[in-house]
């Protein structure tokens, strides 16, 4: 007769052994009251590590407008098993507002920001304007206003916040006015220049692209919607936006950054910082034919803002996230029901 099966496992060591197979761990892109209310605490189980790095923690007006919009009361911050900064100025903030979570932090950079010089050897023959102008032109694949998308994302939205968003829209909208205007004037001072160069127009992934395609369709310009704007910085003269992150990916890779913006000077409370200090501001059309490009140390310049380690971000992160210890059983708040975790899914991994 075959032999007698083992004797079934302790809980605790078929908890051990399913930790070993399989430690699920959450990478997230944000830390806000409420997307680790409604999106990551309904994932949280045992054997789950929750780690985040806000996609926003360089890109802001102020440190008062970063805590207001992007954190909130910070009060479910401890739940997290670490926090990964992009430099100084973010994690100083969140040290100073948080420092029960201190011990939580780790400043690594963002590998998405990393010096990458771009060839001397490539022709570099495209003005590309990026455009982040979502609050004023939402896709129609999203079926709400910029201020219900947003709020909707909140735990609670103040009065003075839904003004600010209302604000943002009206903002928006003028300066896609203006923009449409100063691509008809590259188209133009281009071709009397003979076209040396392709005008290329990349708007930001949340934006509705016909909009642009209809509004440029009668002139030299581009509307490009599937390259990432990475893609064509070896060929880039020269990236053209208003507060955008994409300047810094641009500045990092040697590209010459222009800043435009009719309405405001570089110091205002809708434009990011740290963009704009990198950039040279113009005013017109033959500014982008004309400007004289200078060399800056790139990691000297960012230094206050961003953390350029020995390792790269990745590698840091990687570590980070091997040594933290997994509790065997997490208290898991009541977080009403299961449908909750529907939102989730899409960034679990399996080790």
């Amino acid at each position: 007769p075959p032999p007698p099966p083992p004797p079934p496992s302790p809980p605790l060591d078929n908890l051990r052994r399913q930790r070993q197979m399989c430690i699920r761990d959450r990478f997230y892109k944000a830390h806000s009251d409420f997307v680790i209310q409604k999106k990551l605490l309904p994932t949280l189980k045992s054997g789950t590590r929750i780690v985040c790095m806000d996609e926003e923690g360089l890109i802001f007006p102020s440190p008062d407008w970063y805590m207001r919009h992007r954190i909130g009361t910070g009060a479910y911050l401890d739940h997290l098993d670490a926090i990964f900064t992009w430099g100084p100025l973010q994690h100083g903030i969140l040290e100073a507002s948080f420092p029960e979570v201190a011990h939580k932090l780790h400043m690594t950079g963002n590998q998405r920001l990393r010096p990458v010089p771009r060839p001397d050897d490539t022709k570099r023959d495209i003005i590309l304007i990026n455009t982040n102008f979502g609050p004023a032109n939402l896709s129609k694949m999203i079926k709400e206003t910029y201020v219900e998308m947003v709020e909707k994302q909140r735990v609670e939205t103040s009065p003075e916040d839904r003004r600010f968003l209302e604000s943002r829209q009206e903002y928006y909208g003028q300066l896609i006015n203006h923009y449409l205007s100063f691509a008809r004037d590259l188209a133009a001072e281009n071709e009397r220049r003979g076209s040396p160069f392709k005008i290329v127009l990349r708007p930001h992934p949340i934006e509705d692209m016909v909009f642009w395609t209809e509004a440029l369709s009668d002139v030299d310009v581009t509307v490009e919607t599937k390259k990432q704007t990475t893609d064509f910085f070896p060929a880039c003269h020269c990236v053209i936006h208003t507060g955008c992150t994409t300047a810094l990916e641009a500045f990092l890779a040697g590209v010459p950054v222009l800043r435009y913006n009719p309405i405001y000077k570089k110091e205002n409370i809708q434009e990011s910082i740290i963009p704009n200090a990198v950039s040279k501001d113009v005013s017109d059309a033959k500014q982008v034919f004309s400007f004289v490009h200078e060399d800056i140390d790139m990691k000297q310049a960012l230094s206050n803002y961003i953390y350029f380690g020995d390792a790269s971000p990745n590698q840091m992160q990687a570590s980070i996230i091997d040594d933290l210890e997994v509790e065997e059983v997490r208290h898991i708040p009541a977080l009403g029901p299961a449908s909750a975790l529907r939102e989730s899914f899409d960034v679990w991994r399996c080790n």
